[in-house]
């Protein structure tokens, strides 16, 4: 049996005044899977992602990444593992390229203009790497956004 990459078990949230954000939520993610978390607006969607990441702690239950509570893994490393992309893009001021030279770039490593083409040619952005971020409509910026959480890790930086 495959092993899960991700999984949570009987994970709650209550917040202040007994308020219920996420209530004894059990999933499994194998490699390979992709979950999509749907709902009305208010249902806890968001709560649920930023428990995930460790945005937010669980009042309950945990989260395991590779069969490790994610609770012994420093939240900076965990970060690095599970990314997130939010609702509203958060890009830095500059072009594109500067975007996804951020984080390699904080790791001490560099990423090279053939690597920046191909991420932004598997997001429908090719020829764009200088184009500046405040120029971009609501969907580019958020193709920027989820190419910088799924770009390769500082092995792949080339």
């Amino acid at each position: 049996m495959e092993r899960r990459v991700l999984g949570t078990e009987h994970l709650s949230r209550v917040a202040a005044a007994g308020v219920r954000l996420i209530d004894d939520v059990t999933v499994q993610v194998r490699r390979g899977e992709v979950l999509a978390v749907v709902g009305p607006s208010g249902s806890g969607k968001s709560s649920f992602l930023r428990l995930l990441n460790r945005l937010n702690e669980p009042t309950s239950g945990t989260v395991h990444l590779e069969g490790q509570d994610y609770r012994t893994i420093p939240p900076r490393e965990l970060r690095r593992r599970v990314g997130m992309v939010t609702q509203t893009a958060f890009l830095f001021p500059g072009t594109i390229a500067d975007d996804l030279r951020f984080g390699p770039h904080q790791r001490r490593r560099e990423l090279g203009e053939a690597a920046i083409a191909a991420l932004l040619e598997r997001v429908g952005l090719a020829g764009r790497a200088a184009h500046d971020v405040r120029h971009l409509s609501g969907g580019e910026s958020q193709r920027v956004s989820i190419q910088l959480t799924l770009r390769p890790g500082p092995s792949s930086d080339g």
